[in-house]
C-alpha cells in the first residue's frame, strides 16, 4: 500500500481516564490503611505509624487535587499517566523504607506501576519507570527500618531477621521479575497495537471501498431513472427539428438541444455500459452485486493497471456462477493486484484455478520475489514485504498485504505466499476459497 494513501502516525499516545487511575489510588490507599490498621492496633506490632499516616495522607491530598484538577472522564496523555506512576511507585517505596523494606511481604507491590505502564505507556517511558523500581529494590535491600515484629511469635525478640543472602536473593528475584515482566509485556501490548493500528487502517480501506461502491450504484440507478426522460426529450427535439425550417431563428436552438441530449444520453450510457458485462448479457441490478469471478479480478486490477506491464488473466476454471462483488473481495484482490504492479518488472500472470470443490486465483510476478526469511511472517502489520521495487518513489508502510489478507480472510479465502521455483520468475500468491463460501447461489 503506497504511503500517501493512508496518514498514519505511530506515535503512541496513553490511553488512560483520569477517573481510572483516581479510582485505582483509592483502592490502593484502602488497603494501605487497613494494613497499617491491623498491623498497628489489632497485632500490636511497633511500627513509625505516624509517618506512614503521613505517607498516605500525602497521596491522599494528591488523589482529592487530581480528582478536581482534571474532569472524571478526561483523558490523560503519556506523560500524565506516568507522574502518576511515578508518584505511586516512590510512595510505595517510602512506605516499604519504613515498614521493613523488602522484608516486608508488599514488597511485590512494586511490580504494579511497572506493569501498568508496560500495557498503556510508550517503550521509552516503561523503561525508565522500570529502571527507578529497580533503584527503589537495590535502595530497599540494604536501606530501610526494621520490620515491625510481634515478641510472641518464634522468639522473644521484637525485630524479625532474615539472613542477608535471603534477602539479597529476594532483591534479585523482584530485579528479574521487574525487567521480565516490562520486556515481555511491552512486546506483547506493542504487537497488539501494531495490530490494532492496521486493523483500523483495513477498516478505513474497506470504508474507502464501500464509499465508491456506493457512489458508484447510486450514479448508475440515477443514469437508469434519467434515461426514460431524456429519451423522451431526445425524441420532442428531433421532431421540432423537422418542424422547424433552417431559416427560423429556433432552429439553432432546437440543434443546440438536441445535441445536448445526445450528450447527456452518451454519458449516462457510459456510467452504466460495461463491455465485459454487456457481453454475458448480466442483469442490470446483478452487475452491481454479482459477476463472474473473472469480471471481478478485472474490476479490481483496472485501477491498479499499467501499460508497460503485461497482463494476462487465464481462467482454467470457467466458473459460469456468479461471484458476490464485495468491497472484501474487490478492496483485497486490487491491493495484492496493486503489488504486483510496483514490483514487476515485465509480466504479470493471474490464473483461476478451480480443483474440485477449491477455487483458488494465483497472482504471479516476474518481480524480485519475496525475502525469503520473511516468508512466514507476511501478513503481519508493518511489514515491508521486498528489498525493492521497480517504482523509483516506491514507499511501504508494510500494511498492503495485513490490510488484503485481513478483508479476504473475511470472505472464507485463505492466503499462501511464495516464491516461484524458478529464482527467476518472482513472487507468487494464492487466494483460496471453498467453492460453496464463495459462490452465492
Amino acid at each position: 500500500m503506497k504511503q500517501n494513501i493512508f496518514a498514519h502516525n505511530l506515535t503512541y499516545h496513553a490511553k488512560v481516564r483520569q477517573r481510572t487511575l483516581v479510582l485505582i489510588r483509592w483502592i490502593a490507599l484502602t488497603g494501605q490503611i487497613i494494613t497499617l490498621g491491623v498491623v498497628g492496633f489489632i497485632f500490636k506490632y511497633s511500627l513509625p505509624l505516624t509517618w506512614c499516616l503521613v505517607v498516605i495522607g500525602a497521596s491522599i491530598i494528591v488523589n482529592i487535587a487530581a480528582t478536581y484538577h482534571l474532569p472524571a472522564r478526561g483523558w490523560l496523555n503519556n506523560h500524565q499517566v506516568a507522574l502518576y506512576l511515578v508518584f505511586d511507585l516512590l510512595q510505595l517505596a517510602i512506605l516499604l523504607y519504613l515498614t521493613g523494606g523488602l522484608y516486608n511481604p508488599f514488597a511485590l507491590l512494586i511490580l504494579a506501576p511497572v506493569i501498568i505502564s508496560a500495557t498503556v505507556l510508550s517503550r521509552q517511558t516503561t523503561l525508565r519507570l522500570g529502571s527507578l523500581a529497580l533503584i527503589i529494590v537495590i535502595l530497599l535491600a540494604f536501606i530501610h527500618h526494621p520490620l515491625p515484629w510481634s515478641p510472641s511469635f518464634f522468639s522473644d525478640q521484637s525485630l524479625f531477621h532474615l539472613p542477608r543472602l535471603f534477602v539479597l536473593g529476594l532483591a534479585v528475584a523482584l530485579i528479574v521479575s521487574i525487567i521480565f515482566i516490562t520486556l515481555y509485556i511491552i512486546s506483547v501490548v506493542e504487537e497488539a497495537r501494531k495490530v490494532s493500528e492496521a486493523l483500523q487502517m483495513a477498516e478505513l480501506s474497506l470504508d474507502r471501498e464501500r464509499h465508491f461502491s456506493a457512489l458508484g450504484a447510486q450514479a448508475a440507478a440515477a443514469a437508469h431513472a434519467l434515461a426514460s426522460p431524456l429519451s423522451t426529450i431526445s425524441v420532442i427535439a428531433r421532431d421540432m427539428m423537422h418542424d422547424v425550417p433552417p431559416q427560423s431563428p429556433l432552429y439553432e436552438d432546437v440543434s443546440l438541444l438536441l445535441g445536448q441530449t445526445q450528450r447527456c444520453s452518451k454519458i449516462l450510457a457510459e456510467l452504466v455500459s460495461k463491455k465485459e458485462l454487456n457481453k454475458q448479457n448480466i442483469d442490470f441490478e446483478q452487475s452491481f452485486n454479482n459477476l463472474p469471478l473473472v469480471e471481478i479480478i478485472k474490476l479490481a486490477a483496472e485501477p491498479y493497471y499499467q501499460k508497460n506491464i503485461e497482463y494476462n488473466i487465464e481462467d482454467k476454471a470457467q466458473l459460469l456462477a456468479l461471484i458476490p462483488a464485495s468491497p472484501e473481495i474487490i478492496h483485497g484482490l486490487g491491493t495484492l493486484i496493486q503489488n504486483a504492479f510496483q514490483f514487476a518488472l515485465k509480466k504479470i500472470n493471474i490464473f483461476i484455478v478451480l480443483e474440485k470443490n477449491i477455487i483458488s486465483v494465483i497472482i504471479q510476478d516476474d518481480g524480485p520475489g519475496f525475502i525469503p526469511y520473511i516468508l512466514d511472517q507476511l501478513g503481519s502489520p508493518y511489514l515491508t514485504d521486498r528489498t525493492y521495487a521497480r517504482e523509483e518513489n516506491y514507499q511501504s508502510m508494510g500494511l498492503g498485504i495485513f490490510i488484503a489478507q485481513t478483508l479476504l480472510e473475511r470472505t472464507g479465502a485463505q492466503l499462501v505466499f511464495s516464491n516461484q521455483h524458478d529464482p527467476k520468475k518472482g513472487a507468487e500468491v494464492k487466494i483460496i476459497w471453498a467453492l460453496d463460501d464463495l459462490v452465492r447461489e
